[in-house]
């Protein structure tokens, strides 16, 4: 699955990787790994080819295609679209130039939308479990080490920690829809108003005895109810109810969500370590000796508790991957995941159930990825116990 990904350009590719038109030598195919698909040809004939023509039918004095010579969600054919069963050939061009997995009803090919599937799940996985572990790892060391009582804060942070709150709530439901000022004016007003009720803070702690007592900030009772409520709303339903308020559907859109989404598992895990190494002796005996209590969590307490992590971060990889599938395959994102995207591949099969082909390999891409991944995460676990 990596190499596919890395490497989706040099196998998948409507493009020669390599071509000679009139004694010049030309490499359009590997310009899409550092160049937009899209972006123009200063030679007349390749503008024509990547606008009017299919790079297939052109009478190539030498030519060198990818294994896969189509590329991923692209009809690559100036004939209407059709369904192509396993190993046809092409209709346009060469008969050289074939569709082994066969091609769903809009003449996308199986296999190019299976290796950009790669990329698309690759990218998917790991950006997102790396924000959900990002997440998961701050928010549960600050539940798990300072929990209700340990983290004291001034009366005076609390009460602008509560406006705080109130405004942003107050910027994101009434001011975007009823003053419509542009983003960057109302985060301007936002952080103004901000800045002056933290230099409003710091003034009323010095003259005010009250303001300046410091009082228990039940960080854990905070953190630990929002995860609660995450977790009492599955997943799906949130990101599909959470992207009906983004501008567009967006593959970083999609990673971004569930990101934020999935946090609440390592979270919880990493809590429920720190809670039990707080109470060690040589967290004790540190904390005796005068040394501060983020120096502690990050030099001591922090490296053992993440050890547990390790497995849970290639569970996360592939409930990611899992996750991404079946909002592609809902509909997520439009037409940019069709035929991409192994999801939308199997949504695609679901209105065409005569088309087997579109449907068996998706999903054999997608049991064989998960079913690696929890054997690497069996494995590890085993190794730690």
């Amino acid at each position: 699955m990596v190499l596919m990904a890395v490497f989706r350009d040099l196998i998948a590719n409507e493009r020669p990787l390599i071509c000679r038109i009139e004694g010049q030598t030309y490499y359009p195919g590997l310009r899409n790994i550092w160049a937009d698909p899209q972006q123009t040809f200063q030679h007349k004939t390749l503008e024509n080819l990547r606008l009017h023509e299919s790079w297939h039918t052109h009478a190539y004095e030498f030519s060198l295609f990818a294994p896969i010579p189509f590329s991923p969600g692209v009809w690559n054919g100036s004939v209407p679209a059709d369904r192509l069963p396993p190993g046809a050939p092409h209709p346009v061009g060469n008969t050289r130039f074939r569709h082994w997995l066969g091609t769903d009803a809009q003449g996308r090919d199986v296999a190019a939308g299976l290796v950009g599937g790669a990329r698309l799940a690759i990218c998917t996985g790991l950006l997102a479990s790396g924000i959900s572990m990002l997440l998961g790892v701050v928010l549960g060391s600050i539940t798990g080490f300072w929990g209700d009582r340990r983290l004291r804060i001034s009366r005076a942070a609390l009460v602008m920690v509560v406006i705080g709150l109130l405004l942003c709530v107050l910027y994101a439901l009434v001011w975007q829809y009823t003053v419509r000022m542009s983003g960057w004016g109302g985060t301007l007003v936002l952080v103004m108003v901000c800045a002056t009720g933290i230099g409003g803070a710091a003034l009323w702690k010095r003259v005010s005895a009250w303001a300046a007592y410091a009082v228990p900030f039940p960080v854990d009772l905070l953190i630990m109810r929002c995860a609660e409520i995450l977790d009492a709303v599955p997943r799906i339903v949130a990101i599909v109810a959470l992207a009906a308020l983004l501008p567009g559907q967006t593959i970083w859109a999609l990673i971004a969500l569930i990101g934020c989404i999935s946090w609440t598992a390592p979270a919880q895990l990493l809590r429920a370590e720190l809670l039990k190494i707080r109470d060690l002796e040589y967290v004790q005996a540190a904390e005796t000796a005068g040394i501060k209590p983020v120096r502690i969590l990050w030099r001591h307490a922090l490296p053992n508790a993440l050890q547990s992590l390790v497995v849970m971060a290639v569970f996360s990889i592939a409930g990611a991957i899992l996750l991404e599938a079946s909002l592609s395959f809902l509909g997520f994102g439009g037409e940019q995941f069709k035929g991409v995207s192994w999801g939308s591949l199997l949504s695609i099969a679901r209105k065409n159930p005569a088309d087997w082909w579109v449907a068996v390999f998706p999903g054999l891409m997608i049991g064989f990825t998960l079913l690696s991944l929890y054997k690497i995460g069996l494995q590890r676990e085993a190794q730690l116990i």
